[in-house]
């Protein structure tokens, strides 16, 4: 309402600066069109209010330079000056975007939206073409988005020998496991090293990166990324704890798909969208996850001590709550041995000689009873 009478009542500098401390009091941002609304002014003035505030929000958003915003995404203040460029008409935010769009990739992103929504593709497409050549690698959140749009278009309109470009664009500013899932699908084997170039070239290594580093096959870069972290292995987010499952399956002869060694992988990689580790999944049992000869027994020997310290860890400090995942890293250890090495005695000896070690631990010893239970793989 306060920013609705300044609408209406004032003009010029005035309005927008009181229209301003409104928003600075509205916690979850203005609804220009609903403060237009009630502001109930004709379309002429209506028009020269967002110009007013388009132009205003852009300083505004300048002020904070590439630096303030980097890696932090769309503000809430870069919502509202696509708001205000989108409420003018798509011809003015196209014209805005062509003008802007380099220093507020928010109106290419909207501008995108708008196209698809109005079902030309084809627009879209060259829209986002211009886009990414022009948006700096700063803005990494809508550069991820401008791809994302991009490829979109790229479907609807048809036009597939665009779809890889679209897709490694994605990857290389969201550096993400869903972007490269994609890419694996789409991409040849220049896209596929432009991709590990772009994670290469990254100042801090990805959450991500040890999928990326699996799945590009880089497996001995994967493992010298962490064999000598110090980080707890299970369940940790650190880069070591989210590659010993993959490790694990590097060492699995079949697929891993359904063992205990596949939830692990799961259990790491769900995230917010189980799609992803399902992607994952499926990608690690299809790909060749052959080791070079040199690697094999020291990888053999290091997963075998992360499992044994940790069970240690746990089961001494008495952790009940964490006995059972405990034990699925003993049975999945011992799954990859019967698998890996074909030997299904050594696996069951390796469960067995855990269990030996806490002969008092009744309660480890019945979730690696129930562990075992659920292992696909036969151990005795």
């Amino acid at each position: 309402a306060w920013a609705a009478a300044a609408v209406h009542e004032l003009r010029g500098d005035a309005r927008v600066a009181r229209v301003a401390e409104a928003a600075r009091h509205a916690h979850t941002g203005l609804d220009l069109a609903q403060v237009l609304g009630a502001a109930a002014v004709g379309e002429d003035e209506a028009k020269r209010f967002l110009a007013d505030w388009t132009d205003w929000t852009m300083a505004e958003i300048e002020r904070l330079g590439v630096d303030g915003r980097r890696g932090r995404g769309p503000s809430q203040a870069d919502r509202q000056l696509a708001d205000a460029a989108a409420l003018q008409g798509r011809a003015s935010l196209a014209a805005y975007a062509s003008r802007r769009g380099g220093r507020h990739p928010v109106l290419y992103v909207r501008l995108l939206e708008e196209e698809l929504a109005a079902d030309e593709p084809d627009t879209a497409v060259g829209t986002a073409v211009t886009a990414l050549a022009e948006v700096p690698g700063e803005f990494a959140a809508e550069r991820t988005a401008i791809a994302d749009l991009m490829v979109r278009a790229v479907e609807r309109a048809g036009r597939p020998e665009l779809m890889e470009a679209a897709v490694l664009a994605g990857f290389e500013a969201a550096l993400d496991l869903p972007h490269y899932l994609r890419l694996r699908q789409v991409a040849g084997h220049e896209g596929r090293r432009r991709a590990l170039a772009a994670l290469d070239a990254a100042p801090d290594q990805t959450g991500d990166a040890p999928a990326v580093l699996f799945l590009a096959g880089e497996f001995e870069r994967l493992w010298d990324l962490v064999k000598d972290d110090a980080a707890a292995i299970g369940w940790s987010h650190s880069a070591k704890g989210m590659a010993f499952p993959l490790l694990l399956a590097l060492l699995f002869g079949d697929n891993p798909l359904g063992s205990l060694t596949g939830h692990l992988v799961r259990r790491c990689w769900r995230g917010d969208d189980d799609a992803v580790s399902d992607g994952l999944l499926a990608a690690v049992g299809a790909m060749d996850r052959r080791l070079p000869s040199q690697c094999a027994e020291p990888l053999w020997l290091w997963c075998q001590e992360q499992v044994e310290h940790r069970a240690e860890a746990i089961v001494t400090a008495k952790h009940r709550g964490a006995y059972g995942r405990a034990a699925d890293l003993v049975v999945a250890f011992g799954e990859a041995v019967a698998s890996g090495q074909g030997r299904s005695r050594g696996g069951r000896e390796f469960v067995s000689t855990i269990r030996k070690r806490y002969p008092r631990h009744r309660a480890f010893h019945a979730e690696l009873d129930s562990s075992l239970a659920r292992s696909s793989v036969e151990l005795g």
